[in-house]
């Protein structure tokens, strides 16, 4: 079975050449498309660059699509950063020992960021609200 990386080789024809001078490739940190410096080899994801690339390094961030944010809408974009918030906070919830997700915990622990405040608003107050009440009624 073919594994990710080969997939995305075969995608982005690995051996291909930016420009004729970069690899092109695809960091899975950062998962955006990536171009490498053949005399440097710093990569356009880890904001490295000599006198030889760092001016095609800028063009090629500035100017391409390389990435899948490029191709989402507003709405598309809040949607996605919800999901990477909800696979990190669900791993840092159930590492401690939570069979979900705990915002008042990611909140007290300073795990929640204004950002993630911000889109998950709705979901922290709900379970304020089931706070107080479960409190309300055994008080």
């Amino acid at each position: 079975m073919r594994d990710e990386k080969d997939i995305l080789d075969d995608i982005f024809d690995k051996g291909k050449l930016w420009n004729g001078i970069y690899e092109v490739g695809y960091c899975r940190s950062c998962e955006c498309v990536i171009i490498t410096c053949p005399k440097c080899k710093n990569t356009t994801c880890n904001c490295g660059g000599c006198e030889y690339c760092n001016e095609d390094f800028k063009d090629f961030v500035k100017n391409s699509k390389h990435s899948e944010w490029s191709y989402l809408s507003k709405k598309e974009k809040v949607i996605a950063h919800k999901i990477r918030f909800l696979k990190e906070y669900t791993l840092k919830c159930i590492k401690q020992g939570y069979y979900e997700i705990n915002w008042k915990y990611l909140k007290d622990s300073g795990y929640l960021c204004k950002t993630a405040e911000d889109i998950f608003y709705k979901e922290i107050q709900a379970e304020i609200d089931n706070a107080n009440l479960y409190n309300n009624l055994y008080e």
